[in-house]
């Protein structure tokens, strides 16, 4: 008979994360898990539900278990292996109870039972002989919660995705597992980023700043971009009160730890050096940044740096200019309603502006696709599978990952770079269009990182590779592995494919050619990120059909002719 399947889910985190980091356990927390391994029947279910639960402390007249009778006597068993307790440390205890139970506890103290939860508790913490309701602690709560982000390499393990892992929903890739590259190199570091994983948001200037001279953890286990938002969180805060010269100092620390958010990072640096009387400082700063910056980073850093070069009556040596996209103006009939963003008339009741836009295409006979970045990042999938289950030591350590470890970051191209580029050279060749049909009989179903097959439906894939052309696919591609995924933001809207010449009335120019068209919808007072006005102008170098579609209220309607 197959074990419950939570007993299953238990010893799957159990049997996953010794693999993954049981070098960094200590010889008791081994045989603990061992023991955990090794239990059988209604002992394994018991320990199999409270360790997968949140609390490490319950009330045992409140404790249900279905299919487990007589439950105290189990219990009892599990206090006897020591893997249970029921002398919890009092803050614990209390923890456990409820309102009503804290108040009794009072009473039987000659305590006052007035007052909010915290206030009971405060009290009883330093109170002595106060009656309390059995309790059991579940003395590898700890170890389970540490071996369940082995498993899983995240730091805030989902405990759905074990659910539909066990029904059968998702399938994985199948590849040969690589040694290599432990999750943190020793014991110290492993207690010594636990002791903030679960409180980065509480975290102060000199705590941030050691935590982030910690080794950075591999997959989702990494708390690297929660620090750095704590840090703004903090620079900010420092800012607001007038102290510019602390908070410069905040992110001089930060800027000599990471090179993440480096633009962002530089521009509240020159902010902070500027209102604290070094205006020349802070433009030295933004030029050296914007020299060494590309993209919208260089864009932004310029944009900080000709404002205070003018108040200091310097000139400054242009950026190369954009590439610009043509605009046609559309006029779309306006619907009641819709908050802050505007909404459209359309055939399904009022809609945004990128769905009135997708449902006028639509009408007209194209296959419209929402663009954006989870579009590129399936297409990136599809390319470069092969490339995600290469042996490179360390990236593939575990079962049941969507991809390696480095996925969507630049490190995944220069551990490759080999294998991309005889991908991309077979791209040139003219092989791409093949290579994706291919790849989608092979993955499509599969989790796949980057891969989210709703945004493509199936055999379109292959469509789009080929309109694209070699220049296309390489313009929107090299980007993405070259500054990761989070360079996927600012690409454009919509990518229409229109098998016809289409008419659209109300709109100048009103003839849309055959082909494929990215498009990048601007309602009313809306303008380009600096993020868009670079993917457009990577993409109109390429040789690819890119309009800015600048939408205009109207109270007529828009249809194709």
């Amino acid at each position: 008979m197959s074990a419950h399947p939570q007993v299953e889910d238990l010893r799957d985190v159990l049997e996953l994360g010794l693999a993954r980091g049981g070098e960094l356990l200590t010889g008791d927390e081994r045989a603990v898990a061992r023991a955990l391994l090794a239990l059988d029947g209604a002992p394994a279910l018991v320990m199999a539900r409270l360790c997968m639960r949140q609390p490490r402390v319950y009330v045992r007249s409140r404790l249900q278990i279905a299919g487990v009778e007589p439950l105290a006597s189990v219990l009892d068993g599990l206090i006897a292996a020591g893997l249970l307790s029921e002398r919890p440390p009092p803050a614990l205890w209390l923890a456990a109870m409820t309102v009503p139970e804290l108040q009794a506890a009072c009473r039987s103290a000659s305590l006052p039972v007035r007052g909010r939860r915290g206030e009971l508790v405060g009290r009883l913490l330093v109170a002595e002989g106060w009656d309390a309701p059995p309790v059991v602690e579940v003395v590898p709560k700890a170890l389970c919660v540490r071996l369940r982000r082995f498993a899983s390499l995240r730091a805030r393990p989902d405990p759905s995705r074990a659910v539909v892992e066990r029904l059968g929903l998702v399938r994985w890739p199948d590849y040969p597992l690589t040694a290599g590259g432990a999750i943190f190199p020793d014991r110290g570091a492993l207690l010594a980023w636990e002791a903030v994983v679960d409180r980065v948001e509480e975290l102060d200037a000199d705590e941030v700043i050691a935590a982030l001279d910690l080794p950075r953890a591999p997959g989702r286990l990494s708390i690297r971009g929660r620090l750095l938002g704590r840090a703004q969180g903090l620079g900010r805060a420092l800012e607001r009160g007038g102290r510019w010269p602390e908070a410069a100092a905040l992110y001089q620390e930060v800027l000599a730890r990471t090179d993440a958010q480096r633009d962002l990072l530089l521009q509240r640096l020159a902010r902070c050096q500027e209102r604290g009387g070094q205006p020349a400082v802070a433009l030295e700063t933004l030029v050296t940044g914007r020299d060494q910056a590309s993209g919208e980073g260089a864009l932004a850093l310029d944009r900080s740096a000709r404002r205070i070069a003018r108040g200091l009556r310097r000139s400054l040596a242009p950026l190369p200019p954009l590439a610009e996209a043509p605009v046609r103006d559309l006029h779309l009939a306006a619907a009641e309603g819709g908050g802050p963003r505007p909404l459209y008339r359309s055939g399904g009741g009022p809609v945004s502006v990128e769905d009135a836009v997708q449902d006028l295409l639509t009408r007209g006979g194209a296959q419209v696709l929402r663009g954006e970045g989870p579009l590129w990042t399936t297409l990136f999938a599809l390319l470069f599978a092969e490339a995600y289950l290469l042996p490179i030591p360390g990236m593939l350590p575990v079962p049941r990952l969507s991809g390696p470890l480095d996925l969507g970051r630049p490190s995944f191209w220069e551990r490759r770079r080999d294998a991309i580029a005889e991908i991309l050279d077979a791209v040139d060749r003219g092989a791409g269009p093949s290579r994706v049909a291919e790849a989608e009989v092979r993955w499509r179903g599969v989790r796949l990182g980057g891969a989210q097959w709703s945004r493509l439906p199936a055999g379109v894939a292959a469509q789009v590779v080929e309109a694209l052309g070699p220049s296309g696919v390489r313009a929107v591609m090299v980007p993405l592995l070259r500054e990761g995924w989070r360079a996927a933001a600012g690409l454009p809207d919509l990518v229409v494919l229109c098998p016809r010449p289409t008419s659209l009335s109300e709109a100048f120019p009103s003839r849309l050619g055959a082909g494929l068209h990215l498009i990048e919808v601007k309602g009313p007072g809306d303008s380009l990120r600096d993020g868009q006005r670079v993917w457009l102008d990577r993409l109109v170098r390429a040789g690819l059909s890119v309009e800015l579609w600048a939408v205009r209220r109207g109270q007529g309607d828009a249809s194709p002719g």
